[in-house]
């Protein structure tokens, strides 16, 4: 199961990354000022924070982690994906809003992880916090060059597919008990 929650911290690593390092360039193309799309990443931010602390909540009382993780990327794929196809506003706001579902999902992992290995808290979170993302940055190089080729858009699309797969993974894996009564 951790190494489940490790790919999803990496989904989730890519397309943050991917969208952090971008959509600047996508949103200056839309004719949005640098001060402006500044402020935009820093409400994608915000709001992803605000969304770790509601999910965070929302595990410690009914400890459905999975559950947590698969509806949290399910509602990120269409507002990433119709960022795309809308314009002004609209696309800026799609944009905020799956920033709070996409990195709503990263407290959870750790706290997940920290239930499977509770005698080996930080390892655990090392994992989640330090190679999940720390892969996900070393691929990062390669979708570089990729997103020069294909696009942002395209890129953005076929990692929206991984999100979509990292889903299903989680429907398939059957449910593991950790020793606090955690379901995941």
């Amino acid at each position: 199961m951790l190494l489940l929650i490790m790919f999803a911290e990496y989904s989730l690593y890519v397309l943050w990354i991917t969208l952090l390092t971008y959509m600047p360039l996508y949103f200056t193309g839309l004719n949005v000022t640098l001060i402006n799309i500044g402020i935009i990443l820093f409400l994608f931010g915000m709001l992803g924070g605000a969304g770790g602390l509601l999910t965070g909540f929302i595990f410690d009382r009914f400890k459905k982690g999975r559950i947590i993780i698969q509806v949290a990327f399910a509602l990120s794929i269409p507002l990433f994906f119709f960022t795309f196809k809308t314009t002004g506003l609209t696309s800026i706001m799609l944009f905020i809003s799956g920033g709070f579902f996409l990195i709503s999902i990263q407290p959870v992992c750790i706290r997940m992880a920290q239930d499977i290995m509770p005698e080996n808290m930080s390892l655990a979170s090392s994992l989640i916090l330090g190679f999940s993302p720390g892969i996900a940055a070393i691929t990062m190089i390669l979708l570089g060059k990729v997103a020069d080729i294909i696009g942002i858009e395209t890129l953005v699309n076929y990692e929206l597919i991984l999100i979509l797969f990292t889903i299903i993974l989680l429907f398939f894996k059957p449910s593991l008990t950790s020793s606090e009564g955690n379901d995941f």
